[in-house]
């Protein structure tokens, strides 16, 4: 009986927890796939990304995640998640423990 009450919370509650936001899932899977660690990589810690290559991120991979291919937009989408994003030279980078 009790194991029955369990299970039954755990599938309620596996139920109803919510799914991160499709902009999160898709940022996830374009940072994680080791194909795009040129143009885009986790930093040491894994607790953010670094954007290396602005313009091919924006070109070639924006695209095939997103209806755009605009950085700014995705940064503006980004900002919703991300407390602090930092600049330096011409790579970016998302922190998303500082939320």
């Amino acid at each position: 009986m009790v194991g029955e009450y369990h299970e039954k919370g755990l599938v309620e509650y596996i139920i109803r927890k919510p799914s991160p936001p499709p902009f999160l899932v898709k940022t996830y899977m374009l940072v994680e796939d080791p194909a795009t660690d040129e143009v885009v990589s986790w930093n040491a810690e894994g607790t953010a990304f670094v954007v290396w290559q602005a313009a091919e991120f924006a070109r070639d991979l924006l695209p095939a995640f997103f209806k755009h291919c605009n950085f700014s937009s995705f940064v503006r989408q980004l900002n919703t998640y991300v407390s602090r994003f930092y600049i330096f030279k011409s790579m970016f980078f998302f922190n998303f423990m500082a939320m």
